[in-house]
């Protein structure tokens, strides 16, 4: 079993509006949860509103994954991520959400 990191995580107050709204508060801390395991270079965990785009009818969340900049693309954790997703969650949840990575150096401060 892999061990739990402590990876800090913030929520912006319109998606956690828009979380409440679709009822899916548990389903995305399971997401979080999930990141937290299988992300390597993972700082951050950030929680914010979708923009509309033409694919999109409504807002939706995006679970945006800071990452070091010194994250390796062929570790594949997005895939890894899509597919677990896609496995764990009916078409209901996968409209509303979806995941990208943040690429970041040093520290904040």
């Amino acid at each position: 079993m892999t061990a739990l990191r402590t990876v800090p995580g913030t929520i912006t107050p319109d998606a956690a509006e828009r979380l409440a709204e679709l009822g899916m508060h548990a389903e995305c801390e399971r997401m979080l949860e999930h990141a937290r395991q299988t992300v390597p270079g993972l700082r951050a965990i950030r929680v914010v509103m979708r923009p509309v785009y033409d694919t999109h009818e409504d807002t939706g969340i995006t679970i945006e994954a800071v990452v070091d900049k010194t994250y390796r693309p062929e570790d594949q954790p997005w895939k890894q991520w899509e597919d677990w997703f896609y496995t764990s969650f009916p078409p209901q949840v996968w409209e509303h959400f979806d995941m990208c990575p943040v690429y970041e150096t040093g520290h904040a401060g």
